[in-house]
């Protein structure tokens, strides 16, 4: 499913929309919030359509199901990627990994609508908000503040269990340049603090921010968020996250660092030849491939092993129901997708896998 948004929600905050910036093979040791006399302002240009950044995060949130156990963090990585570029740009967000699926959005700029990741819970609930909610602007310039409001709300019996319609407000000020060092490179970026404030029919939610823009190209390359929700009955939980620039390409500047997490999570396959179907697998955030496809002719399940490098060079092996092997490899252009060609002892075919 494809839909349109203007905006992405707090907890994904940090998808990037600028060029490539900061010096990604610098040596040099830099504590994160370093303070620099540098440039003031920092703009996020039109995306391009090809652009991708992959960022690692770290949340800790208390237990669900035991509030008595400690909180642990929990680690993935999430892959913004633009299969259009301008101002109608549509982008796809994954989630993956280390060692699970977090789910998948799909979402393009322009309008005011959003869908939520399969595992909310709630299936994909579509929002709208009126007027396009930004929480922080194209351009920030150190020493201004800016304001955002919107109204949340759908169409979708599903959603009414979110305590939708919601209110969203937003106070922000860019604060200063600072050198930050990240896994994607050391970069000179605009400090940005603000607060967003979600408040539904059944409980709201505060949200604290600090996150560093990168003044050379307008990506984000860093943030970390503390997020209070209380419910309807009064009570409170604390999440915590911090998120990093990991790999990206920009059409716009022309420079990128491809990381192989971007390839990280679940893939299903959209065309699988050879006698085989409901091919599903895992890629992990050192690029191993794992997973499993049935046989087209009988019961058997046959395992998928393989890897795929930081620039997309991908070897798949699956035995096939002939007891020979069936090999498909190829290089993958988008984040998104992989497809190439396949071999066995009898005849060659193409393949196709969607990442979820």
């Amino acid at each position: 499913m494809k839909v349109h948004i203007a905006v992405l929600l707090s907890a994904a905050l940090l998808s990037a929309c600028g060029g490539g910036g900061g010096d990604a093979g610098s040596s040099e040791s830099a504590t994160p919030g370093t303070p620099v006399a540098q440039a003031k302002s920092a703009t996020a240009p039109a995306p391009s359509a090809g652009d991708y950044y992959t960022y690692r995060s770290s949340v800790a949130k208390p237990n669900s199901w035991n509030w008595n156990r400690p909180v642990e963090p929990r680690n993935y990585l999430r892959t913004v990627a633009y299969e259009l570029g301008g101002v109608a740009a549509v982008r796809t967000v994954s989630y993956g990994a280390y060692g699970a699926n977090h789910g998948r959005e799909e979402l393009a700029d322009g309008y005011a609508v959003a869908v939520r990741a399969p595992d909310s819970g709630n299936g994909s609930c579509s929002t709208k908000f009126s007027p396009a909610l930004t929480e922080v602007p194209a351009t920030v310039t150190v020493g201004a503040s800016w304001t955002a409001s919107a109204t949340e709300s759908s169409n979708y019996s599903g959603c009414t269990l979110d305590g939708l319609p919601a209110t969203w407000t937003v106070q922000g000020k860019a604060t200063a340049t600072e050198t930050v060092q990240v896994a994607a490179g050391t970069f000179t970026a605009i400090r940005l603090e603000f607060e967003t404030t979600r408040r539904l029919q059944n409980g709201s939610s505060v949200t604290r921010s600090v996150c560093w823009r990168d003044v050379a190209s307008g990506m984000d390359v860093k943030c970390t968020r503390d997020r209070v929700t209380v419910n309807a009955a009064g009570a409170s939980t604390t999440t915590s996250e911090t998120e990093e620039l990991v790999g990206y390409a920009v059409g716009a500047t022309r420079k990128r660092k491809d990381a192989v997490e971007r390839f990280a999570g679940e893939w299903a396959s959209a065309y699988s030849p050879l006698n085989l179907r409901d091919c599903r697998m895992q890629i992990g955030a050192a690029g191993d491939i794992t997973g499993t496809c049935k046989s087209g002719y009988a019961s058997f399940t046959h395992g998928i092993t393989g890897t795929i490098d930081a620039q997309g060079n991908f070897d798949v092996r699956i035995p096939t129901d002939s007891n020979g092997e069936a090999r498909f490899h190829g290089k993958a252009d988008s984040p998104m997708l992989l497809q190439g060609p396949a071999s066995n002892l009898v005849g060659t075919d193409n393949w196709k896998y969607n990442h979820k």
